[in-house]
């Protein structure tokens, strides 16, 4: 079995669809038949095959000279796969996550919060993933100038922020106010809310606060790399008090 072919499957075509398609990009097209011999497929076998991936849409089909003639898609064929899985990939997690969330607590004893850690900038990117699946599509946020997407690199910023816009998150935002803010756009506006805390708050806070649903998300300096996720009705609803109290103190931008 080739690599192509192992690749192919792993990316979840069947082992036919995955030899029928090594096969057909050997050429611009061929007839059925040759394909057939080419591989020591049976032609049910390998109609189904090609169904299938011309339902992927990484095969086509034509007559020419009343002989079915078929081409494999390249790359285009390939990104556009690719682009299908991924969003039935996403599907699949928010089912997953739905499912979750709706499982039923178990009774007896004390509830405890359920805290998850993170680390890294994957575990960070994990963290977040969860906070950009708010059912609200609300956050409360709080953000010292200097925080960890401020520190991260560019790719990763630009990252953020699209995905937030992607998902529809709004917020009301929180900023450390300093000699020289940056004038902000009628679209941040609308989207992030940002107010400057009190002058007395300055410094006070060491990476970023994310309130949303019934979790608190913490993320520390760049330098850290630490997050802490806390799933809890009550940590969420005082903490929304001291956000509130913030912001009615807070200054326009």
């Amino acid at each position: 079995m080739s690599k192509l072919t192992t690749t192919l499957e792993s990316l979840g075509l069947t082992k036919s669809e995955a030899r029928a398609y090594e096969a057909g990009l050997a050429q611009d097209s061929c007839s059925i038949e040759r394909l057939s011999r080419v591989l020591g497929m049976n032609r049910a076998t390998l109609y189904h095959a090609l169904y299938e991936l011309e339902k992927k849409g990484l095969a086509r089909k034509r007559t020419e000279n009343g002989k079915l003639l078929v081409s494999m898609v390249r790359e285009e064929g390939l990104r556009a796969f690719l682009a299908e899985e991924e969003r039935s990939l996403e599907e699949r997690k928010e089912a997953i996550t739905s499912i979750i969330e709706r499982l039923p607590k178990p009774k007896g004893g004390p509830t405890l919060p359920d805290v998850e850690y993170f680390s890294g900038m994957e575990g960070i990117s994990m963290a977040l993933d969860i906070a950009f699946r708010a059912k609200s599509k609300r956050w409360d946020v709080i953000a010292p100038k200097t925080n960890f997407f401020s520190e991260a690199d560019e790719d990763f910023a630009e990252f953020y922020l699209r995905e937030r816009k992607r998902r529809g998150i709004v917020a009301r935002s929180l900023w450390e106010k300093t000699e020289k803010n940056i004038r902000v756009s009628q679209e941040v506006m609308k989207e992030r809310r940002p107010r400057y805390l009190p002058q007395a708050y300055n410094g006070r806070f060491k990476g970023i606060v994310i309130l949303f649903d019934t979790r608190v998300l913490f993320v520390s300096s760049f330098e850290e790399k630490q997050a802490i996720l806390i799933n809890s009705e009550d940590m969420h609803s005082t903490l929304s008090v001291m956000f509130d109290s913030l912001w009615s103190a807070s200054e326009e931008c």
